[in-house]
């Protein structure tokens, strides 16, 4: 189950991201007083709005970098780290969802130019599935190979930026993504069969992938490898 939303999730949440960080309008200069025109009611719904379109973004992109750090990482949005799995840190994304969610309830599109109504559609959805993922349907209580397989992503992520010279605090997210990795699986709760092996091949192919790193890491960053 994992394996089969993860990618187009992935690529939903680099987007979202990038629009998040990259859409506003730039601030105008204050008027003159004594040229200020009075405000229909057209012009103040469309500067409510518009204003309330701005208090979204930085809620909507904490929410989205809370979600998925492994995409925030890679448009420099944030540190390298895992994925909110045990429930503290999901408690803390289900907050900023729905802080960011109420926002983006409010908002007339019709009110919004036709590029900033495209990205609040944008968000809209993407908030939508990550309410449902965390409320309405917590995968992560029931399927043992998400952690297993965001794990496996962030290690897989950490390998590449490695060996491109992108060393960073590779310990730190190690450490972090071992402690994460723990406590979503501690977690879990009942699974099918079917699920549990599925899982246990997602725990095979990310130990080969701890092990590959590990041999390619140095220092404390090995060790943290090794630990995991």
């Amino acid at each position: 189950m994992a394996r089969a939303t993860a990618p187009r999730q992935h690529v939903l949440t680099w987007l979202l991201l990038a629009f998040a960080g990259g859409c506003g309008d730039p601030p105008n200069a204050p008027a003159d007083p004594a040229t200020v025109s009075p405000v229909s009611p057209a012009d103040f719904r469309t500067q409510a709005h518009g204003a309330a379109f701005e208090r979204l973004l930085p809620l909507a992109r904490t929410a989205l970098e809370l979600a998925d750090p492994v995409a925030a990482a890679a448009l420099g949005r944030t540190e390298l780290g895992p994925a909110p799995l045990g429930v503290a840190r999901r408690a803390a994304l289900r907050e900023a969802v729905e802080l960011a969610w109420r926002e983006a309830a409010d908002i007339d599109a019709s009110a919004l130019s036709p590029d900033r109504a495209a990205v609040l559609a944008a968000m809209r959805f993407g908030l939508l599935r990550a309410r449902d993922d965390i409320t309405r349907r917590p995968l992560t209580r029931t399927d043992p190979a998400i952690p297993l397989v965001a794990t496996a992503r962030l290690i897989e992520t950490l390998d590449e930026r490695w060996r491109g010279g992108m060393r960073g605090d590779a310990a730190a997210a190690l450490i972090a993504a071992r402690a994460e990795l723990r406590a979503g699986l501690d977690d879990l709760g009942a699974c099918s069969p079917a699920m549990a092996a599925a899982a246990a091949d997602d725990a095979m192919t990310l130990a080969g992938r701890v092990d590959g790193l590990g041999g390619t890491l140095e220092g404390d960053a090995a060790a943290a490898a090794r630990a995991l």
